[in-house]
């Protein structure tokens, strides 16, 4: 069965959050929120909606995904102070793997210094 324009534009609004009740309440116009869920629900069990999912996610994933892409947002990752020492570190052992580097332990320190420390320019 072919999908009309509302099912279209659900699948083509679904692919942005993955939030069935959020998307068939913006695409079909409705306020009811326990009637969207419901209704979105059963639009994603149809066979077709989840064809058409699939071929959009497909399209999307090869436009915005390259490999180029994924090496850069995992260096952002492995080398953000901001981000958590463990996310750090899956980063940069996945980065490892892809550049052909087996990291066989990885091993967090804390260096302390104990009395005074001169800098030297």
């Amino acid at each position: 069965m072919a999908l009309n324009k509302k099912q279209k534009e659900f699948c083509e609004r679904y692919i942005q959050d993955f939030n069935g009740t959020r998307s068939y309440m913006e695409v079909y116009g409705t306020e009811n929120e326990k009637n969207a869920g419901i209704c979105a629900s059963r639009l994603l069990k149809r066979e077709d909606v989840r064809i058409y999912i699939q071929e959009l996610l497909h399209e999307h994933v090869s436009h915005e995904l390259t490999p180029d892409r994924i090496l850069y947002e995992l260096m952002d990752i492995a080398f953000d102070k901001d981000v958590q020492k463990n996310v750090r570190l899956q980063a940069l052992q996945t980065l490892a793997k892809l550049m052909g580097m087996e990291v066989t332990k990885v091993q967090l320190e804390q260096v302390i210094f104990e009395g005074e420390c001169e800098l030297i320019d």
